[in-house]
This record gives structure tokens, C-alpha cells and sequence, in this order.
């Protein structure tokens, strides 16, 4: 039924498969983006986060902008696991080569606990 009314009714505009195609990709993406980033959440709170140690390599960015503002974070390279913090967030790190134990998001890759030894 939706193929009939998206694809056989005339349409005015001539782009409009265009752009039911490209808001169908965008939806996609952003509903699978979702989807693993709320994974990743459901199972740090219940203690399930993958977990590595190792020497740890921690570089800081700093002010890496965009239209909107910018952000400095850290990148912390575990085992050749790379994995990004928020610098507000974890603001007691700092640059260089610790050994370390990590919890991280297995989709997102995003920094749930560190701890230095």
C-alpha cells in the first residue's frame, strides 16, 4: 500500500523519489546509530561493558570544532582498541603512557571507567 501511494500516485514535484529514497537512508542510519549507542548504555548499567588492560596511550584533542561550538576529549589507545573520552567528563587524565584497565561501549567506543595502575 505504501509503494502505491509513495511510487504510482502523480506527483507534482519531479524530485520527490529523491527525496523519499534520502530521508529513508537518513532514518536508517540515524535509528541503527541509536539503537547501538542505547545497547551500549543498557549494558554498562547492568555490568555487562567490555573491559581491557594494558598500557594505555592517552593523547588529548584539544578544541576540535564544528559549526556549533568545540569539544576537546581524549583518545585512549588500548591493546589497538582506540576509544574516546569526554574532557569535562574525565578531566583528571592526562597525556602520556599509563598502564590501565578501561571499561568501553563495544559499539560506541565511547570511555565508560578508567582506572590508572
Amino acid at each position: 500500500m505504501y509503494y502505491y501511494f509513495f511510487f504510482k500516485k502523480k506527483k507534482h514535484h519531479k524530485d520527490f523519489k529523491a527525496v523519499v529514497i534520502t530521508f529513508s537512508f537518513f532514518t536508517l542510519v540515524c535509528s541503527y546509530l541509536s539503537v547501538t549507542g542505547l545497547i551500549d548504555i543498557l549494558k554498562a548499567r547492568n555490568g555487562y561493558a567490555q573491559s581491557t588492560s594494558g598500557i594505555c596511550d592517552i593523547v588529548k584533542f584539544d578544541d576540535v570544532g564544528g559549526r556549533f561550538g568545540s569539544d576537546a576529549f581524549y583518545q585512549i589507545i588500548v591493546n589497538d582498541i582506540t576509544v574516546e573520552a569526554d574532557a569535562k567528563e574525565f578531566s583528571f587524565l592526562k597525556e602520556g603512557t599509563y598502564k590501565c584497565t578501561i571499561q568501553y561501549g563495544e559499539n560506541s567506543h565511547s570511555l565508560i571507567d578508567i582506572q590508572l595502575n
